[in-house]
């Protein structure tokens, strides 16, 4: 991959990469350290955004930029660029005294709010009947009900809704690649591990490469569980 880090991760982490686009990057952070570096230090800043909720009187927001841009001792200099651009990014964001961050964090792929979306309304992505069986959780005493096919923003997927004697509620989504990771997802087991992220008060882990997974619900616990029955944990 020819390298241009700085303007290929600050699309990737805007979500401005088409899936194949988005797919290709994944794959070369994996071999690439200066690219992960720099992914690395992006979300670092955008996890400082997400922070703040309202708008900083001017002297505030140099202290903050200040602040930030010397969160280390020898930071390397492209990694105080990303975090002075993400504190700057929170002046626009807010507009006005009583304006506050977007809910979903500055750049959240448009396939996981709809994921999120879709949970919260308990709506699956399409009608089109699904043509791969379900993931198996009854050991988890879940029962399946309900199944589509359909698209999460660009992405193909097929989903499958669950829910147990108590009403804890699942669904569990199967893509065609690996599912976009927002900028403030925790990783498990380094970067080749599967990630969660969480977002008003719903829960989204999904797996990586080989699998093709994402698991939606409110508890975590349950989410978790389900992620190892699955054999992505």
């Amino acid at each position: 991959m020819r390298h241009d880090a700085e303007r290929r991760t600050a699309a990737y982490l805007a979500g401005e990469l088409s899936p194949d686009e988005w797919q290709r990057f994944e794959d070369h952070l994996l071999e690439c350290d200066d690219c992960w570096a720099e992914v690395d230090a992006g979300r670092r800043g955008l996890r400082a955004v997400e922070t703040l909720r309202e708008l900083a009187p001017p002297h505030l927001r140099s202290a903050i930029r200040q602040e930030i841009t010397s969160a280390s001792s020898e930071p390397r200099r492209r990694d105080r660029r990303w975090l002075a651009a993400a504190a700057a990014t929170v002046v626009v964001v807010a507009g006005t005294a009583v304006a506050v961050v977007a809910a979903r964090g500055p750049s959240e792929p448009a396939a996981i709010t709809a994921a999120i979306a879709g949970y919260t309304d308990d709506r699956l992505p399409g009608s089109d009947m699904p043509k791969i069986p379900a993931p198996d959780l009854s050991s988890l005493r879940m029962t399946e009900m309900g199944a589509g096919a359909g698209r999460l923003g660009d992405m193909p997927v097929t989903a499958y809704a669950y829910r147990d004697h108590a009403g804890r509620r699942l669904i569990v989504y199967v893509g065609t690649t690996t599912f976009p990771m927002p900028p403030s997802a925790h990783l498990f087991d380094g970067r080749e591990g599967p990630w969660m992220a969480q977002r008003d008060g719903v829960t989204a882990l999904a797996a990586r490469a080989p699998h093709q997974l994402l698991i939606v619900g409110e508890d975590d616990d349950l989410v978790h569980d389900a992620a190892i029955a699955l054999d992505v944990m």
